[in-house]
């Protein structure tokens, strides 16, 4: 498939992902989860922050490629991808949670952006060949997130009626866009990537993606849930695995913008990918583990 073209598509099946999220997201439930600052504080913790901690001390330890540097540092920039909703479920997560904690990463994302991608500007040489500018990641963030979302949220107000009607068709409809990605990404493109993209990269960078998945999902699990009492220990177990997946799963289609608009794709581009398949392999596994846990915490809770 044309670069250009696969771009396109990508960003078709994000804004439909969003709109799905738009028409179904309470905005009293967001100000609320707003209001639950522990909860907030944690979650932030982990996907904005720790994130890009472990990122940094694992580039600071180990000397690696000017493009996996590169990668790596856009990957720790770009929190909150926009199937965190879809991979959460898999995992058996909350999904109240999860589009709250979405919607927040989607509105920080302005600020987070610009801000992480200094901070390893200055302290890594990475091989953009053209500065990446607030009003660039702006754009993007806008057309294929907050338009769609905003839709959304729009059509609660004015149209509820004809919400009604729609919803269960688009979430039909996102369901596919959803499929359709799989489909693009992890079928024909994935043997590809790994061969031509991914495994040249050498043994060493593969082993700290490993390492970043590996580590950042635990911390989410960590951080998430907040009761252990019996009576409410399901419900933590589906938050904390909500924050896990929301922790390793980066928003692939701003990563891959901002390599593009950087000059250095075909550099940077591989790390992403080689990332994205690493994380995705290890999350399979957890999501099956996960979803055993909460289930066997609803059994004894009843």
């Amino acid at each position: 498939m044309d670069p250009s073209l696969l771009k396109f598509v990508l960003q078709m099946i994000i804004s439909i992902l969003m709109l799905s999220l738009g028409v179904n997201q309470s905005l009293v439930g967001l100000v609320m989860f707003w209001r639950r600052q522990g909860a907030l504080l944690r979650s932030l913790l982990a996907v904005v922050v720790l994130f890009p901690v472990v990122v940094f001390i694992l580039l600071k330890l180990f000397p690696m490629p000017g493009g996996v540097v590169s990668g790596l540092a856009i990957l720790a920039a770009v929190p909150g991808a926009p199937v965190t909703y879809k991979r959460s479920a898999l995992a058996g997560g909350d999904p109240v949670y999860t589009s709250n904690l979405h919607m927040t990463l989607a509105l920080l994302t302005l600020i987070v952006t610009p801000l992480i991608l200094s901070i390893f500007y200055g302290q890594f040489d990475l091989e953009l060949e053209r500065k990446i500018t607030v009003l660039q990641i702006a754009r993007q963030v806008a057309v294929v997130q907050f338009l769609p979302i905003g839709i959304g949220l729009l059509l609660q107000r004015v149209g509820p009626r004809f919400l009604e009607r729609i919803r269960k068709p688009l979430a039909q409809l996102a369901q596919l866009a959803f499929l359709v990605m799989v489909g693009i990404f992890f079928f024909p493109l994935v043997l590809w990537s790994i061969v031509q993209l991914v495994w040249p990269l050498g043994l060493l960078s593969i082993a700290v993606f490993t390492t970043v998945a590996i580590l950042t999902l635990a911390i989410g699990y960590g951080l998430g849930g907040e009761s252990r009492l019996p009576t409410n220990l399901a419900n933590s177990r589906q938050q904390r695995a909500s924050l896990a997946i929301a922790t390793i799963a980066r928003n692939l289609g701003l990563a891959l913008l901002l390599a593009e608009l950087s000059g250095a794709a075909s550099r940077i581009v591989p790390t992403i990918l080689g990332y994205a398949l690493v994380s995705l392999v290890i999350a399979v596994p957890f999501s099956l583990w996960s979803k055993g846990q909460i289930a066997a915490a609803a059994d004894s809770a009843t």
